[in-house]
């Protein structure tokens, strides 16, 4: 279990907090922080942060006020704190009375009360900086600045209750992990179109002892790439026929787990950004899955966005957009590391090993 993270009582640290719990930097977004009771805690502590784009239509806007109202409601939050990241409106403007913002934190709130969920406080600003300016959307006009995010004590805490990640300049900057690399995408697929390629139908068809074989070259693989290894394109196609066999890429669901986590990740995003569709998508499954279990939230969710366009009717990928949608817990989601260790243990592989 995760330490509990308390939160803060300044809406400057609250603010500077969130670029640790997201993983990035927002700009233009809507933020929804849920809190809850806990036995034996003085305050309310920290649950998930949900992040949305803010300037769009108001109809898509809807939409995503009553998704970050479902993630609350599914948290089991006993209040929020709403965020609005602005750049193109100022104090004034954002508290007029009509205002997006005020159309925002009050239809989150109608949302919110009617499932006994309280509005504990609403804030926005231009920029998460410090020295940026904050200012109050419910209750008595405040203002304040936003302290230094990589310092800030809320940060600081979410770091020890979740663990170390990078936080990004933007998620333009995480969604560079998965974008496609064109060239190496159509060097892979001139090898898929070679006549000696094996048929993707008869993936399933392989014996139990070809499967091992997959499983075992897939580590060694993984470990090529842990002391620097760079694959060649074929390689990549190798790669990703094995993953076309579900026994072999649902073992690699097991690698999150292990000391081969972080080369795993690293082998996933590099396959996510050379592969075309649709064995793109296997691969930004295993990343997606890799991301989400190590508490890298916005890493999964690009990822996972990635292998749906590759794969819209993915069943793996829609299950755990599904989980990142609703906030459900890394460990939630641990079952299926532990099936994949059974699968590879079934085909006499110890992923440990």
């Amino acid at each position: 279990m995760s330490e509990s993270i308390p939160t803060a009582r300044d809406p400057g640290d609250v603010l500077a907090g969130v670029p640790v719990m997201l993983g990035f930097y927002p700009s233009d977004s809507l933020v929804l922080v849920t809190l809850r009771d806990q036995p034996g805690e003085h305050a309310r502590v920290v649950g998930v942060a949900a992040r949305h784009d803010l300037l769009i239509e108001w109809d898509q806007l809807l939409d995503a006020i009553a998704r970050a109202a479902a993630i609350a409601i599914r948290d089991d939050a006993t209040a929020v704190l709403v965020l609005l990241i602005d750049s193109t409106t100022d104090e004034v403007t954002s508290r007029s009375r009509d205002s997006r913002h005020d159309h925002v934190v009050h239809s989150l709130a109608s949302a919110l009360t009617r499932r006994g969920i309280t509005v504990d406080g609403a804030w926005a600003t231009m920029r998460i900086a410090a020295g940026a300016r904050w200012w109050s959307l419910l209750g008595p006009d405040r203002t304040g600045t936003v302290p230094d995010p990589e310092t800030s004590a809320l940060a600081a805490a979410y770091r020890r209750g979740r663990g170390e990640h990078a936080i990004r300049p933007s998620r333009e900057h995480v969604a560079e992990q998965v974008r496609v690399n064109p060239v190496l995408v159509e060097r892979v697929s001139e090898i898929f179109s070679a006549p000696t390629t094996p048929d993707p139908a008869a993936a399933d068809e392989a014996t139990p002892e070809q499967r091992r074989a997959l499983i075992a070259s897939m580590i060694e693989r993984i470990d090529a790439v842990a002391v620097g290894a760079e694959p060649a394109p074929a390689e990549y196609a190798n790669t990703a026929t094995a993953l076309r066999h579900h026994h072999v890429r649902d073992a690699m669901f097991g690698l999150p787990t292990t000391h081969r986590a972080q080369a795993a990740q690293q082998f996933w995003a590099v396959l996510t950004r050379c592969l075309p569709d649709p064995d793109r998508a296997e691969a930004a499954t295993l990343l997606t899955f890799s991301a989400y279990l190590n508490g890298d939230s916005a890493l999964a969710y690009v990822a996972v966005e990635a292998a749906l366009r590759a794969h819209p009717d993915h069943a793996i990928a829609g299950l755990l957009n599904v989980a990142l949608r609703t906030g459900m817990a890394p460990g939630q989601v641990r079952p299926i590391a532990d099936r994949g260790h059974a699968i590879a243990t079934e085909h006499g592989v110890s992923l440990h090993d």
